[in-house]
């Protein structure tokens, strides 16, 4: 008795079709193509985020170190001298205030606080009256120093009690003569590290300081 042949069907002996390979390779792209979307979001998001803190922080320790100069700014004889007026421009600022260096002790400094639009610095000069140039952001070093960079808007006005001002000079040869604005307002921006896609995120703030000395 001969025994029964078995045959397997065509298409298993045949293997996958070109039909079934193309639609194979079709969802394996989508997959593919769907990881490295998601891969990116959560990349994109993740370095805005660390942006985002970095130029929060930066901020905050501006704004925090010229509120602590700036309110306390003083007219030393009148203004007469060079280094001892208030002269205030757009992009800069130079002031002598009191500082109190402890309960006992006080001291004179002069500061010049400049932006530098071409590098989107900040710098900060002082001079202390009592122990001589002293850099007051900390470094210790002399000479004008980085304060903050990835500024790029720095925009300062002087407040006369009606109006703001774009510029304030209180020697003999400004119209402000021996005067004191009665605040200075801020308008800057900052901005933080190139990401690899090439954004740049940028954050505008504000800082009203107002000077307590008038």
């Amino acid at each position: 008795m001969m025994q029964a042949r078995k045959f397997l069907p065509a298409k298993l002996k045949s293997g996958f079709s070109l039909l079934e390979l193309l639609i194979a390779l079709f969802l394996l792209l989508i997959i593919l193509g769907g990881s490295l979307l998601l891969l990116r979001t959560v990349n994109q998001s993740w370095f805005r985020g660390e942006s985002e803190v970095a130029i929060q922080t930066e901020a905050r320790n501006l704004t925090a170190f010229l509120n602590r100069l700036i309110p306390g700014a003083v007219l030393i004889n009148g203004g007469d001298e060079e280094g001892l007026k208030f002269s205030g421009y757009p992009d800069r600022i130079a002031f002598c205030v009191l500082l109190l260096e402890n309960r006992k002790k006080t001291d004179f400094a002069w500061v010049n606080i400049f932006w530098k639009e071409k590098d989107g610095t900040l710098y900060v000069f002082e001079e202390r009256a009592g122990s001589g140039r002293k850099n007051l952001s900390g470094s210790g070093k002399t000479g004008s120093q980085p304060l903050s960079s990835g500024v790029t808007k720095f925009k300062l006005s002087y407040f006369d009690g009606k109006d703001y001002r774009p510029t304030w000079n209180s020697g003999k040869e400004g119209s402000e003569e021996g005067l004191l604005p009665k605040a200075v307002f801020l308008d800057f921006q900052l901005s933080g590290p190139k990401s690899n896609e090439g954004r740049i995120f940028r954050h505008d703030y504000h800082a009203i300081f107002e000077i307590k000395n008038n």
